[in-house]
């Protein structure tokens, strides 16, 4: 009896920190998404031979920043939990020099010595952002 009783208080303590682990992950996306300030009209297409790196924001959002220093948030046309979990893509263009709403990203994932690429996930509108400074 004690040992069903402590198995049971052991699996309460281990969800209750996954919820607390969820819902600071989810704190830390919105906080990071509010921390933004959106500069002039969305955009269908970005430069890709200019892009010097991206950022997975959460399952729906991914920031391009070009070499010039200019970040670009697109919000995907679906969810794309992949990406997230995986926190890297590729991507799949129409132009050879531009990248642009409608195109497709997938998530890349290590498989023994070989990547394979998961999933398809829409782009949508590329957002000029700038970053809010901390006061």
């Amino acid at each position: 009896m004690r040992s069903i009783i402590k198995s049971s208080m052991i699996l309460a303590g281990v969800f209750t920190v996954a919820v607390a682990t969820h819902a600071q992950d989810e704190n830390s996306e919105a906080s990071a998404e509010n921390s933004v300030k959106e500069i002039g009209e969305p955009q269908k297409c970005i430069n890709s031979t200019r892009l010097a790196r991206t950022k997975v924001v959460n399952d729906i959002t991914v920031d391009f920043t070009l070499r010039n220093g200019k970040v670009y948030r697109n919000t995907l046309l679906t969810n794309c939990s992949l990406i997230r979990n995986n926190n890297r893509f590729t991507y799949r263009q129409e132009s050879s020099t531009r990248l642009c709403k409608g195109d497709r990203i997938s998530s890349l994932e290590t498989i023994g010595d070989r990547l394979q690429s998961f999933g398809l996930c829409g782009l949508g509108d590329f957002q000029q952002i700038e970053a809010e400074k901390s006061e």
